[in-house]
């Protein structure tokens, strides 16, 4: 007798362990929260080299004022004609702000180049001057 009730008690116990882990499963599968993100830093280097990597004294590094990549395309009909870049992060736009630099310095797609200037954001830089590499 003490046997079929504890035959009975786990089957209870497995039926709700069972209905608990696809209730929480269907919960995380329809959840609309947003999904994980692992969030990056600065890894730690040596102190030698941090005036290096300073910013000049307008604020701006170095990175942000130079740009080197592939020419993908170049559009002379817009005012000031633009290029599309791609460099290690991806396409940029970069409007060429002396309108015949491209024509001086023969630049056409597939080259690639640098460009002096200032990035605006990730994905637009004004450029000065450009030169082959």
């Amino acid at each position: 007798m003490q046997d079929l009730v504890s035959r009975r008690f786990g089957r209870a116990l497995l039926m709700v362990a069972l209905l608990a882990m696809g209730l929480n499963i269907l919960a995380s599968t329809f959840s609309t929260s947003p999904a994980s993100v692992a969030l990056a830093s600065v890894a730690a280097g040596d102190d030698e080299d941090e005036d290096e990597d300073e910013d000049n004294d307008q604020g701006e590094s170095e990175a942000d004022r130079e740009l080197e990549g592939t020419v993908e395309s170049i559009d002379k009909s817009k005012n000031p004609p633009e290029a599309i870049v791609r460099n290690i992060d991806g396409p940029v736009v970069v409007k060429m702000l002396k309108t015949d630099e491209f024509d001086i310095q023969g630049i056409k797609v597939g080259d690639y180049v640098s460009f002096e200037g200032e990035k605006i954001h990730e994905l637009l830089f004004e450029a000065s001057t450009v030169e082959k590499k």
